[in-house]
């Protein structure tokens, strides 16, 4: 497969075959990730203009969208379902009902969705959910009581660490279900 213009991330000019951008992430690309980058042809696409093809193609610091944002054989080299979901599934289920609880208890009658700056003290939360490990939180939400495993706060709190850390590496923007934090 050739490409008239190199990749969009590391700049590898010679395109002739992918393998190019997957050799220069091998070899340590300051931009690059063990995820292939996104390749940017000048062709236009069906229906654009060459002011729209211009604007697309020019250079950026980041035309990816996610992290495993990648072609078909490197999305399977790290499969979400059978290398994820099918080893924990009880586990992010209960990181599932963290998610929802904390999204009733924080943003009452809004729909599910991660409000980025109410509570941005993971180290120091995954740190108190770790030494109560094995216990609950008890969480009253429209009268009712509900039991929130601390394990499954943690994991929760471990994972929103762990997005942010990689948003802000990557330069990744907010996923579908985060909100940004709403200035005081």
């Amino acid at each position: 497969m050739s490409h008239d213009r190199g990749c969009a991330q590391c700049g590898a000019d010679t395109m002739s075959d992918k393998r190019e951008c997957y050799n220069r992430i091998g070899e340590g690309c300051a931009k690059a990730s063990v995820f292939r980058h996104a390749v940017v042809t000048n062709t236009p696409r069906a229906g654009e203009t060459a002011e729209q093809t211009a604007a697309r193609t020019a250079p950026r610091a980041s035309r990816r969208t996610r992290l495993i944002e990648a072609d078909s054989a490197t999305r399977k080299t790290y499969p979400m379902c059978t290398g994820l979901l099918d080893y924990f599934p009880d586990a992010l289920a209960e990181v599932a009902k963290v998610s929802f609880l904390g999204n009733a208890k924080h943003n009452p009658g809004e729909p599910m969705h991660h409000a980025r700056g109410k509570s941005m003290d993971h180290p120091d939360c995954i740190a108190r959910h770790l030494v109560e490990r094995g216990g609950f939180d008890v969480v009253l939400i429209d009268g009712v009581e509900h039991k929130i495993r601390h394990s499954g706060s943690l994991a929760w709190r471990a994972l929103a660490l762990l997005q942010e850390e990689i948003e802000r590496e990557q330069g990744l923007p907010l996923p579908r279900a985060a909100r940004p934090a709403v200035p005081a």
